[in-house]
């Protein structure tokens, strides 16, 4: 393989243009239950004046562990403006995301450009990194995890070990799917540098025991709730789940992203961009996978080739788990190894660079780009309806933060006004709504008219909120 690219890599300016587009607009976001429910904790704990110790329920029926609602905690503290506290927390993952990319292209000798690209271009990247939620966390989490990964792999220094042990009990605490990744990066350490591994095992195993040592209480907690629930059925059959999990690389290509979150149809112009991206992420995440594994064989493997497998241990560790465990399979699940497969996609550019020189850079450019065009139109779709048809999006965070100041300000003049609700998604679920009038409420509003009623409505395109007032 190469030792990287001297010229310039113009590749880095569309990862630019992609990270201005994560960054811009951000109350163009979701809020639905589970940011809510996040934000209403760590309300409950500032409030009460203490730290949280847990956070949400999720779909494995454990209260996860508490660091996103630490992060909310402590936002809260600057200020009681969610769409604020979106966009910080928007500006943090998009900054460790890109330390975890410069640092893993130091550790490889590559130039970042192409994992850029292929990171802060394609559209489910740009819609988790804008997402005020807690799984997502697990993407730039994962990139910093797998740089000291390769540096472990460069250098064997037991610090690359220790980050990637401390990083590790961080993204377990999140979400518990988090341990395939230490399934899969144990084993291939144990199979490429167990003679390391020996050399200072008290070393390795101080840090194991103080990684359990603060887990150990979430696990028993998990193992709890898994034997109450050994024996659930199957919420997918094994075949629906396999075809997901074979398919997981579809988080780093637009692949049905509008009709998933958007609800909408693409205009033509636009239509050929998912199928496209979705055979061209494929075909890199295939080529690095083969290329890893055939230098490993042949002995010619080098660091990329190390971590490639590495990759490929925690995506199979990924596989297995869930095929295996009675869990609804979700897209965002896919977060936890997006890190892991974009190494396998970049080690796969790398491979038909290196086959079709001219082709590969403006192929990935041509892509990212594309990407870039999709967004922008789910973006502008947004901000036009105040919110899309799919009920993994709704009304957008910026919409209902609006609502939720102009019923508090009403409120204020007759605290006896009546709200009438006919919005489905608040109907089901008040809560979101409820969190964002707490937080309108110690905030100075302009005074408002005094009315006798209010009447919370879909819009007339049903993708935001209309609030009428009666005098």
């Amino acid at each position: 393989m190469q030792t990287g690219i001297r010229k310039i890599d113009y590749l880095l300016l569309l990862a630019l243009a992609g990270t201005l587009l994560i960054l811009i607009l951000p109350g163009s976001t979701v809020w639905l239950g589970d940011e809510s429910r996040l934000l209403g904790e760590a309300l409950n704990a500032n409030t009460e004046g203490r730290l949280a110790t847990k956070s949400i329920i999720g779909s494995s029926w454990v209260a996860y562990g508490p660091p996103v609602v630490w992060l909310n905690q402590l936002l809260l503290l600057l200020t009681h403006n969610p769409v604020v506290i979106a966009a910080v927390k928007c500006l943090l993952s998009v900054s460790l995301a890109w330390w975890g990319i410069l640092r893993l292209a130091r550790r490889l000798g590559f130039s970042p450009g192409a994992p850029a690209a292929l990171y802060f271009c394609a559209p489910y990247v740009y819609f988790y990194c804008r997402m005020p939620w807690d799984n997502v966390w697990l993407m730039p989490l994962g990139l910093l995890f797998v740089s000291c990964l390769a540096g472990f792999f460069r250098s064997g220094k037991f610090r690359e070990a220790a980050g990637m042990a401390t990083l590790l009990t961080i993204m377990i605490l999140i979400h518990p799917i988090a341990l395939v990744i230490g399934a899969g990066t144990a084993l291939t350490l144990l199979l490429l540098r167990w003679k390391r591994l020996l050399r200072e095992w008290w070393k390795f195993l101080l840090a194991g025991a103080a990684a359990l040592a603060v887990l150990l209480p979430y696990f028993l907690r998990i193992q709890g709730e898994l034997v109450s629930r050994a024996g659930a059925p199957l919420v997918m059959t094994v075949w629906e789940k396999l075809a997901g999990l074979l398919i997981a690389f579809r988080n780093l290509s637009p692949f049905e992203f509008t009709a998933y979150f958007g609800g909408f149809t693409l205009p033509w112009y636009l239509a050929w961009i998912e199928p496209a991206g979705f055979a061209a992420v494929g075909l890199l995440t295939l080529a690095g996978a083969v290329a890893a594994v055939r230098n490993f064989r042949s002995g010619q493997a080098d660091v990329f080739d190390e971590t490639a497998v590495a990759a490929l241990a925690v995506y199979g560790c990924y596989f297995a788990g869930l095929l295996l465990l009675s869990y609804d399979l979700q897209m965002h699940y896919h977060s936890v190894v997006l890190a892991f497969l974009l190494v396998l996609a970049w080690r796969g550019w790398l491979e038909l660079r290196a086959w079709r020189r001219p082709w590969a850079v403006p192929g990935l450019a041509v892509l990212a780009a594309a990407e870039l065009a999709l967004s922008l139109h789910f973006l502008l779709m947004m901000e036009t309806n105040g919110g899309t048809p799919s009920p993994r999006l709704g009304a957008t965070l910026e919409r209902q933060w609006e609502v939720a100041q102009s019923l508090t300000a009403a409120r204020r003049s007759n605290p006896g006004l009546a709200v009438g609700i006919e919005v489905e998604s608040l109907v089901r679920d008040p809560f979101p709504l409820a969190v964002l009038i707490r937080l309108a409420f110690d905030r100075e509003l302009p005074p408002s008219p005094v009315y006798r009623r209010a009447l919370l409505r879909p819009s007339a395109d049903g993708y935001g909120i209309e609030l009428w007032f009666d005098p």
